[in-house]
Order: structure tokens, then C-alpha cells, then sequence
């Protein structure tokens, strides 16, 4: 008997995912709550230190970008993990099964040979800004790390559409 809670949102398409996914996802939303912590807490510092005390927090307005971004790309893994991810499926619902099953698994492969393409483009972009040390303005955070949510980001992706691709069916 499985003891784990269940996802805030049950994934489509009936595929149970192995724990150690299912811990990855839980540490993925764990660390997407931080985040959003740090952000709203920041942002009511930045607010109560610029209309307070007239000092604004150095940097905040960037680092709270930075920090969205990385959210938007961890979170992304997540809801392909669960399957969530807003589909266009009018025509393949109305398939039979069988049908229905090879275009989701066309879809699937399509997906995820986009995502090893963006993933692999983007690690070439990191290497050339990383090589010119480009940093960010404000923050003065090299560049580098914040393209990083991109590979990192699509690279799990990739390894949550091969898990659901390849799990079993419920």
C-alpha cells in the first residue's frame, strides 16, 4: 500500500510514476514554494524599504525576475511530470484506443525531441556567455546561472515525458 500523499493535481493519461519521481516532484514544488517565499518576501521588503524608509533593496526588482524564471522552468517540469500541461486533444479523444495511444505516444516523441533540442542549444548559449562572463546589472549575478533554469529546466522535462512515455499504465 502506498502511504505517499497524493499530487495536488492527479496526472492525465493514468501512468503511475516510480517513487523516486514522485520525490523528485515533491522536492520540485518544495523548492518552487521557497521560491515564491523568497519573492513576495522580497518584494514587500523592496516595497516597505522604498516607501518607509526611502531605501529601496539593491537589486530586487532583478533578482525577483531571476527567480521567477527559474520557477516557471522547475514548475514546468512539474506539470509534465503530472501530465497537466494544456492540450489540444479534440481530435484524438475522439480516436479509437489504439489510435488515441499512437498519437499520444507520436506527441510524446515529438516533445521530447524538442525539448533535447532547446536543451542542448541552450547549454551552447550558456557556454558563450559563461566564456564573456556576462553578468546581470543590478545583482551583479553572472548570466550564466540564470540561463542555467533553461537546460535544467527542459532537461527535466525530457526525463518527466520519457517517465510518463514509458511508465506503466494504471
Amino acid at each position: 500500500m502506498d502511504t505517499s500523499p497524493a499530487p495536488l493535481v492527479e496526472a492525465r493519461g493514468d501512468v503511475r510514476l516510480p517513487g523516486a519521481a514522485r520525490a523528485v516532484e515533491r522536492a520540485l514544488v518544495l523548492l518552487l514554494g521557497v521560491l515564491m517565499l523568497l519573492i513576495v518576501g522580497l518584494n514587500v521588503a523592496n516595497v516597505a524599504g522604498r516607501y518607509l524608509l526611502s531605501m529601496p533593496v539593491p537589486a530586487a526588482d532583478e533578482i525577483m525576475t531571476f527567480a521567477m524564471v527559474w520557477g516557471v522552468f522547475l514548475g514546468a517540469a512539474v506539470v509534465t511530470l503530472r501530465g497537466t500541461h494544456l492540450t489540444m486533444d479534440l481530435i484524438v479523444g475522439l480516436l479509437p484506443p489504439a489510435a488515441r495511444r499512437a498519437a499520444e505516444v507520436a506527441a510524446s516523441l515529438a516533445l521530447i525531441g524538442v525539448l533535447g533540442f532547446v536543451a542542448l542549444q541552450s547549454l551552447e548559449y550558456i557556454d558563450v556567455i559563461g566564456g564573456i562572463g556576462l553578468t546581470s546589472m543590478a545583482a551583479g549575478l553572472p548570466m550564466a546561472w540564470v540561463h542555467a533554469a533553461i537546460p535544467i529546466g527542459f532537461g527535466l522535462m525530457m526525463v518527466a515525458a520519457l517517465l510518463r512515455l514509458f511508465g506503466r499504465r494504471a
